[in-house]
């Protein structure tokens, strides 16, 4: 079971509504594992998160994933096409 931090709860709750209200309509490859497996989106190796970060492209939610990493930037991971290394450089250049 995935431990969420408290700040985080209710956002990370919203998240995965959407994701689970647009997955009986589309596929979310997070979810379904359809184009890369599960365990990619959270896997430490770069390949892996590059090989989820493209799946994620054309994702139903995509904006919503990346609106919560640019707004929870330690959360580890791939969210909305981007890793947690793109995401971090993102930051530095935009201050």
């Amino acid at each position: 079971m995935i431990t969420i931090p408290t700040n985080l709860e209710r956002d990370w709750h919203q998240l995965i509504t959407a994701i689970q209200d647009a997955h009986p309509i589309t596929s979310v490859p997070c979810l379904t594992g359809d184009i890369a497996p599960i365990p990619t989106w959270t896997s430490d190796d770069p390949d892996d998160q590059h090989e989820a970060a493209a799946a994620c492209t054309f994702c139903p939610v995509l904006t919503p994933c990346a609106d919560y990493a640019h707004t929870y930037p330690s959360e580890a991971g791939v969210y909305g096409a981007l890793t947690h290394r793109q995401r971090h450089t993102l930051r530095e250049a935009a201050a």
